[in-house]
């Protein structure tokens, strides 16, 4: 792989950079020109080489799309309350962490595809959070995208984040809390408003809404995206 202008196979010196795939005058091998995912450089590579870049470009557009759905790097405000539930950036949100993590577990996983590799990050980052119930909701409705993205039910995982929204109501010790239709089907308006105590919303879980029809994703398993606020 080379940065300056030279055939990556025989090292002898170019005229000038290639701007696409060329042929050595000097040894008769193909090379190729390639945009480097980490550098964003463009550098002159073999063929094997081209396919290495090919591999950790995927890796970027998979990661980019998961990361897009984390609670990383931000405040965030529970409803109800004029304090962020994190008041400054820890190593459990960091971004920068995160892609740490996420290139370790790689390399310790060659073999895991990029699916499995962002569920290991998930279930860690969870671990991470611990009692951070907000954090925790985002998170398992994160993870709730990334199902119904690959067409799967995530019913399961909108409870999990549905708990864990209550749970943080609880910790802020609210008298309860009511559903909130965020733009959602005709089904989950007939329940917009309903309010609940928190330990009879925790034990009968009306959300998410198993009635629910509203679809994210054409072709996919309904995604009830009502939530809850708190009430004083």
């Amino acid at each position: 792989m080379e940065t300056e202008p030279k055939c990556p196979y025989c090292q002898i010196p170019l005229v000038k950079f290639p701007a696409a795939k060329t042929k050595c005058k000097s040894c008769g091998q193909v090379f190729y020109v390639r945009t480097h995912p980490e550098k964003h450089i463009k550098v002159i590579v073999t063929i094997s080489e081209a396919g290495v870049l090919q591999d950790q470009w995927e890796h970027v557009v998979t990661d980019s799309q998961l990361f897009r759905w984390l609670p990383l790097g931000g405040n965030f405000v529970l409803a109800g309350s004029a304090k962020p539930m994190i008041e400054k950036p820890d190593p459990a949100h960091d971004p920068a962490k995160a892609i740490e993590l996420l290139s370790d577990l790689r390399s310790k996983h060659p073999d895991k595809s990029d699916r499995d590799i962002h569920w290991l990050l998930m279930n860690n980052l969870s671990e991470q959070f611990g009692h951070d119930y907000y954090s925790q909701k985002q998170l398992h409705f994160a993870m709730a995208i990334y199902l119904n993205t690959e067409g799967k039910n995530a019913f399961p995982e909108l409870t999990i984040a549905s708990k864990m929204e209550l749970m943080a109501y609880k910790e802020m010790k609210t008298r309860g809390a009511s559903i909130f239709t965020n733009a959602g089907c005709e089904k989950c308006k007939k329940i917009n408003g309903l309010i609940f105590t928190i330990d009879h919303a925790l034990n009968d879980m009306p959300l998410p809404n198993p009635d629910c029809a509203y679809i994210l994703e054409k072709g996919h398993f309904p995604f009830c995206r009502c939530s809850w606020n708190p009430v004083f």
